[in-house]
């Protein structure tokens, strides 16, 4: 199956968090699972932590190196993104959310979050 990372399981998952589902945990250690991780997630948390809102133990490029040592796929943004992004309801205005929602859509990617305000976005979601 391939996966898409929401940006608050990429860092649960960098810090060896308990806040991970098991359902989230089995995806993300089953070696048959194309893991992917959007560089949106990499600007949204370190403008997060550059807001004084989030600690990084790791600034992003070290979030990255931990991801492609996992195995995990850093995917690039395109125009296509964009365009699917554009096209989306405005049922959730999170821009980060709606980039990584257009982002599973157009890869056929299932996102791997505990947020379900995806499911509103017409994403396929596990956690």
């Amino acid at each position: 199956m391939r996966y898409l990372l929401d940006t608050c399981t990429l860092l649960w998952f960098a810090q060896d968090s308990s806040q991970l589902s098991s359902a989230a945990l089995s995806v993300l250690l089953d070696p048959g699972n194309e893991l992917t991780i959007s560089p949106i997630s990499f600007w949204e948390l370190s403008m997060k932590a550059v807001a004084g809102k989030l600690l990084l133990h790791l600034p992003p490029i070290g979030l990255e190196r931990k991801a492609l040592g996992e195995g995990f796929t850093v995917l690039p943004l395109t125009v296509e993104h964009v365009d699917r992004f554009h096209q989306l309801p405005t049922v959730r205005r999170d821009p980060f959310d709606r980039l990584l929602a257009a982002i599973a859509l157009a890869g056929d990617y299932i996102v791997l979050s505990p947020d379900s305000a995806f499911d509103n976005l017409g994403v396929k979601r596990v956690w």
